[in-house]
Parts: structure tokens; sequence; C-alpha cells
């Protein structure tokens, strides 16, 4: 499941709407004072089968990069990290 919003036009849009999408969502993250911590368990799977299924899409690897990127530079991200390393 993804978060609603824009994160939900993660799933139903075009090539040319996920870049956008994507591009936005990386944005608003690194602007969040939480660095996407609380949808970065939902964020990050949908932006990864993303990444999956459009394999063949330099640009849109590196969009779907960046949101892994920005939720990686937040500041709960080794907490995040520790949680799923300790599960």
């Amino acid at each position: 499941m993804c978060v609603p919003g824009l994160g939900g036009l993660l799933q139903g849009s075009g090539e040319d709407t996920l870049h956008l999408v994507l591009e936005s969502l990386a944005t608003v993250i690194r602007g969040d004072t939480e660095g996407g911590a609380p949808w970065e368990a939902h964020i990050s799977p949908c932006v990864i089968q993303l990444w999956a299924r459009h394999i063949t899409d330099p640009m849109l690897a590196m969009e779907a990069g960046g949101v892994i990127e920005a939720l990686a530079a937040g500041p709960a991200f080794p907490t995040l990290l520790v949680s799923f390393a300790c599960q």
C-alpha cells in the first residue's frame, strides 16, 4: 500500500507522470523536517517496485534513486535502519 495523495499516484500513473511524481516526492521529502519518516515504510516499497518494473528507463531509475536518497538523508533514517535490521 502506498501513501495517499502524491504517493498514491505512484501506482496508477503513466510513465510521463511518474517522472513528475518521483521528482516531486524527492523534493517534498527533502523539505520535510522529519525527512519523510512517517511514510518511509510505504514509500520505499512502492518506489522500489516501480523502479523494478521500469528498469530499462534510466531517467526513472535516477528519479527513484533520488527518492530513496532523500529518505536516507532524513534524520530518522538511522533509527529506521536499526528497526529493520532487528526484525
